[in-house]
């Protein structure tokens, strides 16, 4: 999508290629915008008053409490993940072996809060490249994180008002990624 915009931002003959001045095309025009601030109230009320948002509401008060079921879980895996990196530092354990290497870092803690169940991932992106790729594969990425957000900073600075807002959508969009990501599978 980024390299989309950035090449019709040079195109011949475009707005940005040529230097001329930003249009106001690309602003959202105020009623536009106060409708969608209506939407997203509506949608929030919505989820308020729906079975969806209960459980969504318990969920989160779930992930809140150190203490929860699920949340001790996935700290006995975490921790499992980190001394498998750290016993496996260079290429980890292996892709997709998180699983098969689990057992030989199993606590007796965890039989009590999972009854013996073998998770397949570590339900977070950073531990389980860690300790199925090592250090080689978090340094593979961290590069990939990193030239992908030096390419959205970039863009925002495109005169072009669809390149800077391609590349704030982008750049949500890696935030979101990220931020799911610290807790995901």
């Amino acid at each position: 999508v980024l390299c989309f915009l950035r090449a019709r931002a040079r195109a011949p003959g475009h707005a940005a290629s040529e230097g001329r001045p930003r249009s106001r095309r690309g602003r959202i025009p105020i009623p536009l915008a106060a409708s969608l601030v209506v939407l997203v109230l509506l949608s929030a009320l919505f989820l308020a008053r729906s079975p969806v948002g209960a459980n969504l509401a318990a969920r989160a008060r779930e992930i809140a409490n150190l203490k929860a079921p699920t949340t001790q879980s996935r700290i006995h895996i975490w921790r499992a993940g980190l001394r498998m990196a750290h016993d496996h530092p260079v290429l980890g354990v292996g892709l997709d072996a998180f699983g098969v290497a689990f057992p030989r870092y199993r606590t007796a803690s965890y039989w009590q809060v999972e009854a013996g169940r073998t998770p397949a991932k570590a339900h977070n992106e950073a531990i389980q490249i860690l300790a199925t790729q090592g250090v080689v594969g978090g340094f593979a990425a961290l590069l990939v994180v990193l030239f992908t957000a030096r390419a959205m900073w970039r863009s925002l600075g495109q005169r072009n008002d669809a390149v800077r807002a391609g590349s704030v959508a982008a750049s949500a969009a890696l935030v979101g990624f990220v931020v799911q990501d610290l807790a995901s599978f």
